[in-house]
């Protein structure tokens, strides 16, 4: 009888906790599609959802394993092993709409999180539907036996406005589709493309590094060398293809990017080849390869940032040729702020041009965080127990100064934010500390 009695307790105690974790779940899932809000709306929302977990007795690690485990249903899938283009995708923060080829495996279950490769294809600014459909078709059909070979869920976008500002929506933009209609594994999302999509890539490599497990630039580039933009390569690996006879220098450029990143040790590797501006097939499964073995590390050691560009993008996009300004949508951000857990803040204004280059090096070991910074008047510190222990004071030094050295709570309303501010199950930190910086120190190169 008390073994009967034992046993229905705990079953009891079972479909309580799955139940709690449902309702958790059904909510979340709303909270992320609700993302662009006001900040009054997102406090609120936020805050219900706390109040939510807390009810239902989760913690920060319960909390994050359903995150993780994506969304409670998602919609039939169309037929696998098929090429279909899809339409209309309108973007999430600019007044543009376009369409997007994509390709589902036949090894797909929406029971399992899968891979998802995006392809950016080449071209121009100023291009035609049909244009842009021929070239993204070229870029995406060498992938399609290796997309069965390895389970990539394959989607590559069309752009008549090329890959800069509304290249970077279209981008997110599908990303998030992909995420609410597939089960996605959010530490395995590649970016790769050709030409103008190469440049793409190594774009979304210097400013967007967390988003990326790993990238691939086809025949792309310009000197990141000379702008200095190059240092930011550091945050996530990149496997280069190029031809001994590119145009425009691209050769060059990434000629010398190679001896560059070799010489100190960047996760970078360049494969020169016969040929010219083209994609390499016989290089297609070394990259997949590639993509498998590097999957995304949010908690890194050791990041670096070198920027001096703008952190978000929230204003529209104009072309003489397109007869149309683009206009940014109200709320629609796309944060570039984020070197994985170091995030950078808007310079005061009226700082100085020599100001205006934050120079950061961030690394975490034995519950120290070492910040040494320049031309940074605010830093953010995001913090994982894959980075630090949570039951122990955690120290933090910036120009050799200490700023914090205690125990750092976790905070669910902080991790759901981030989830929800950059659409992303995977970027989950369970705490946060800001910092203002009113001094400079020379800051050290990372090498390995």
């Amino acid at each position: 009888m008390l073994r009967w009695m034992s046993g229905l307790l705990l079953i009891t105690l079972s479909w309580s906790a799955l139940h709690a974790q449902s309702k958790v779940r059904d909510a979340l899932d709303g909270y992320l599609d609700n993302r662009f809000q006001t900040m009054e709306e997102g406090a609120r929302t936020t805050k219900e959802l706390v109040e939510l977990c807390l009810k239902e007795k989760l913690d920060a690690a319960e909390l994050e394993k359903l995150i993780r485990a994506g969304r409670v249903k998602y919609p039939a899938s169309p037929e696998k092993g098929k090429l279909y283009l899809k339409g209309k995708l309108a973007c999430d923060h600019i007044d543009y709409e376009t369409s997007f080829f994509l390709y589902l495996p036949k090894s797909y279950d929406a029971t399992k999180a899968h891979p998802l490769l995006v392809i950016a294809h080449g071209g121009n600014g100023s291009m035609d539907a049909d244009y842009a459909k021929f070239a993204a078709q070229g870029g995406l059909r060498p992938w399609l036996k290796l997309a069965e070979q390895y389970g990539f869920i394959v989607v590559a976008p069309l752009s008549e406005r090329g890959w800069m500002t509304i290249g970077d929506s279209i981008i997110q933009t599908v990303i998030s589709k992909m995420q609410r209609e597939f089960h996605l594994d959010p530490d395995r999302i590649y970016l790769t493309g050709h030409s103008m999509g190469g440049h793409l890539t190594y774009r979304s490599a210097i400013f967007m590094a967390d988003r990326w497990d790993a990238v691939s630039p086809m025949s792309g580039g310009y000197d990141y060398v000379e702008n200095g933009q190059i240092f930011n390569m550091w945050n996530v690996p990149g496997y280069v293809t190029f031809g001994k006879k590119e145009p425009y220098k691209i050769d060059q450029f990434n000629r010398t990017m190679r001896e560059w990143t070799k010489a100190r040790g960047y996760p970078w590797t360049f494969m020169e080849k016969d040929g010219g501006h083209e994609i390499f097939a016989d290089e297609l499964p070394k990259v997949a390869q590639f993509f498998l073995d590097h999957p995304r590390n949010l908690y890194p050691s050791l990041v670096y940032a070198h920027r001096n560009d703008g952190l978000e993008h929230v204003s529209g996009e104009a072309n003489p040729r397109w007869n149309k300004t683009h206009t940014w949508k109200q709320n629609a951000v796309i944060d570039r702020s984020t070197t994985h857990w170091l995030q950078l803040c808007q310079l005061p204004a009226g700082t100085k041009p020599d100001k205006t280059t934050q120079t950061v090096r961030g690394e975490v070991k034995n519950n120290e965080v070492i910040i040494t910074a320049e031309n940074a008047r605010k830093l953010r510190v995001q913090l994982h127990p894959k980075m630090v222990d949570f039951s122990k004071p955690v120290l933090v030094k910036i120009n050799g100064k200490e700023r914090h050295h205690a125990v750092v709570k976790p905070n669910l309303g902080f991790m759901l934010e981030m989830v929800r501010r950059f659409d992303d199950r995977g970027r989950i930190y369970w705490a946060m500390l800001e910092f203002d910086v009113a001094d400079d120190a020379k800051v050290e190169e990372p090498r390995k």
